[in-house]
């Protein structure tokens, strides 16, 4: 399944890209739609040459062999006055070096010889440009599905999602047990990152944060919702299932409990049941309505045995 968080940072570098490459757009003087983590990725992702020095950023462009100053002298740049400073205004009369006054660690020190060695061997083209090449293409070229792909390398995801695409259960929620289980809902937490308005407090119990596993496994009403439908899909064999740890934690578990052949339908009556509680969730938030668990549990069962009429009779839902 595509990340869409890595998807959508790997579309963002395209802007810097752009800043860099068609500098005569009208809005490359504008504050662009990048975070610290974008700049980063771009600033690892990319080689500069150094030419007439006037568009490089001094800190944070790669224009050292391949490297940037913030990553050569971690020190001196969290303490630099001006961080967006470029090459050519740096190094007219060594005017970074005022930045970072005054040193005062052994560190520091060490650092700004580093830093001063390195950027003495510079030298100035007077009549040639700066220049940009992104790593990771052979032509040095940016392309949406690089930025993408680096981003997966040497790292790994703990979460084994391939069950939730082959559950029985309809695609839109398969979808939503993904970003679920990813923890991308629009729940509280995710609510105050991107600065919108949100009640922290969980609408099902009116006590705790309303956070994705809170949510759907350990809230009161969704415990209720939960034992409701095992009594009426007769899944007394979850009942010895522990439910502490995370919602993937929990739902592997009870997957666990039964054979395979019998785990897809199991994998598509929790999502059923996920998907409910957050409809009771949404329902209360914004119509100002409210089902009990029971009926929330009936909705659930009602929603397993429609999608099995559509595709073949199942030995779970009596």
């Amino acid at each position: 399944m595509l990340d869409l968080e890595r998807f959508f940072r790997g579309l963002r570098l395209r802007w810097l890209w752009f800043k860099c490459k068609h500098k005569e757009r009208a809005w490359n003087c504008l504050d662009l739609p990048c975070d610290w983590r974008d700049c980063d990725l771009f600033a690892a992702s990319t080689v500069v040459t150094i030419g007439d020095r006037k568009t490089v950023n001094f800190w944070t462009s790669s224009w050292i062999e391949g490297t940037s100053p913030k990553n050569i002298v971690p020190n001196l740049f969290r303490k630099a006055k001006r961080k967006n400073i470029t090459v050519w205004k740096a190094l007219q009369d060594n005017r970074w070096v005022a930045h970072i006054l005054p040193l005062q660690t052994v560190q520091e020190l060490h650092e700004y010889a580093a830093l001063w060695e390195r950027v003495q061997e510079t030298t100035l083209e007077e009549n040639s440009e700066d220049t940009i090449r992104w790593r990771w293409i052979a032509d040095g070229e940016y392309t949406t599905k690089s930025a993408y792909n680096i981003q997966f390398e040497g790292s790994f995801s703990k979460l084994k999602l391939t069950p939730i695409w082959k559950a029985q259960a309809e695609p839109k929620c398969r979808f939503f047990a993904c970003t679920l289980l990813h923890k991308k809902i629009l729940t509280a937490n995710n609510l105050i990152k991107c600065n919108w308005a949100n009640d922290p407090i969980c609408k099902l119990c009116g006590m705790h944060p309303a956070m994705p596993t809170h949510l759907c496994k350990d809230s009161t009403y969704a415990k209720q919702v939960w034992s409701y439908l095992k009594q009426c899909l007769n899944l007394y064999a979850l009942n010895s299932v522990g439910m502490n740890g995370s919602l993937h934690g929990y739902w592997r578990k009870c997957r666990a409990k039964f054979d395979r052949s019998e785990r897809r339908k199991i994998g598509g009556v929790m999502i059923y049941f996920w998907r409910n509680v957050w409809k009771e969730r949404n329902r209360r938030t914004f119509q100002q309505k409210h089902l009990q668990p029971i009926q929330v549990a009936q909705l659930c069962k009602d929603e397993i045995q429609q999608y099995q009429m559509t595709t073949r009779p199942s030995t779970i839902v009596e």
